[in-house]
């Protein structure tokens, strides 16, 4: 059994170290990228084969149009399915450089904080965008960029804006609800309370619960992704606790097993009211085009006598 942190290191966990890294880039003045401002903008250029390092670069290129233009793609992929049939990459922290120069791509784009990628490709002369999929705002940002330099500015545009739209739609929705009080966390072995992390409000993840009608118990910490104590827990009392667990502990058993952990925290709303929520949708925690799928899953289980399957 593959432990979710294994999922997670390039889309959630690793986010503690490349989410981070600012988008401070070597050789240029434009605060995202090691090409020429004209190859960043797309205005005279459009790479037709790119290499992405994090789900959340291939998922927006694929939301774009520009999956032909795909090279080569993180070892975490999971979505949409055809990325699967893409070469495998590796990861932000393991990339497999034998396999960039095999691929020869024209443009590298990766995530957060990797001078290890920068270096590489800077002295091998080839192409190199980092980007901050970060909070919900710099999302948007970056997936404009993105279309911007595939030649897709309008389509980025109105993706942007309908996302936006839909986002704003769930807000409305549960403006005069009552708030409840959420816990959220993920990279848990099922059969202990051992270590336990969770996001405070940098974090796109925290921004989406709260459009949904949450509060995030932890969103004042300092870490955008810090290990939660469980004497913290009980003080805070959650209302609702959603965990994230692997796509590959499906068998009913995981989901069991993780729920009868938390009953050690008796007094706990959530325990008490049976508020513990066990998901594996993917789209939780990889910043990109599937936010507002993420942000209706939240509201579902937030509020299910408004937002029904």
């Amino acid at each position: 059994m593959k432990r979710l942190l294994w999922i997670t290191l390039p889309v959630c966990i690793s986010i503690i170290f490349f989410i981070r890294g600012n988008n401070t880039h070597l050789n240029v003045e434009d605060d995202h990228k090691s090409m020429s401002p004209e190859h960043a903008t797309g205005r005279d250029y459009h790479p037709k084969r790119i290499l992405c390092f994090t789900p959340s670069i291939s998922e927006t290129i694929y939301a774009l149009g520009g999956g032909d233009r795909i090279a080569g793609v993180s070892s975490y992929v999971s979505y949409p399915p055809e990325s699967l049939q893409k070469p495998f990459l590796g990861g932000h922290l393991n990339p497999n450089f034998e396999k960039i120069m095999a691929l020869a791509p024209d443009l590298v784009v990766f995530q957060g904080a990797s001078d290890t990628i920068m270096r590489f490709c800077n002295i091998n002369d080839i192409n190199v965008l980092r980007v901050t999929f970060r909070d919900i705002d710099s999302i948007f940002k970056e997936m404009q960029m993105l279309g911007d330099i595939i030649g897709e500015t309008d389509r980025a545009t109105k993706l942007c804006d309908t996302l936006r739209f839909e986002l704003d739609a769930i807000r409305a929705k549960v403006a005069t609800l009552p708030r409840k009080k959420v816990f959220f966390t993920f990279d848990r072995i099922p059969g202990e309370l051992g270590k336990i992390y969770s996001t405070n409000h940098e974090s796109f993840i925290s921004e989406l619960m709260s459009i949904a009608g949450g509060d995030n118990i932890f969103s004042g910490v300092k870490s955008i992704y810090p290990q939660i104590s469980l004497e913290a827990l009980l003080k805070q009392a959650p209302d609702v606790i959603i965990e994230m667990k692997t796509s590959e502990m499906v068998d009913q058993k995981y989901t069991d097993q993780f729920i009868a952990d938390w009953q050690v925290l008796e007094s706990v709303p959530a325990v008490i009211h049976k508020e513990i929520h066990i998901v594996s949708d993917s789209a939780l925690i990889v910043p990109g085009p599937r936010i507002v799928i993420a942000c209706k899953l939240f509201a579902k289980i937030l509020h299910p006598e408004v937002f029904s399957e």
